[in-house]
C-alpha cells in the first residue's frame, strides 16, 4: 500500500483511495500513469510531424509520354475476310 498526499489538504492518503479521509475532496491522488501516456503520445506525434516535415516534398512520380514509350506497335495483319486454310492435296479438290 503506497501513500501520497491528497492534492487539496496534502495529509497523507493511500493512492489509490476514492476520496481524501482529512477533507473529503473526490478523487484526492493525482492520475500520474495518464499524464505519462498523455505525454508520450504527444511526443509521438510531434516527432511523426517533424519526420514527415523534415524529409521534404514528396519525389515526383516519373511520367512516360507515348512517344518515349519503348513499345513497337504491332500492325493489323489479319485479312478482311473469313479465314480460311489452303487446300491441300487429297482434300477432294481437283487439280
Amino acid at each position: 500500500m503506497t501513500l501520497t498526499r491528497c492534492r487539496r489538504c496534502r495529509q497523507p492518503i493511500l493512492h489509490d483511495a476514492r476520496c481524501c479521509p482529512h477533507c473529503a475532496v473526490a478523487r484526492p491522488s493525482r492520475k500520474r500513469r495518464r499524464t505519462l501516456v498523455l505525454a508520450g503520445l504527444l511526443a509521438l506525434a510531434a516527432a511523426l510531424a517533424l519526420g514527415r516535415l523534415a524529409s521534404g516534398p514528396p519525389a515526383p512520380v516519373p511520367t512516360i509520354r507515348p512517344a518515349e514509350a519503348n513499345v513497337t506497335t504491332i500492325p493489323k495483319t489479319v485479312p478482311a475476310g473469313p479465314l480460311r486454310r489452303p487446300p491441300r492435296a487429297g482434300d477432294g479438290a481437283p487439280e
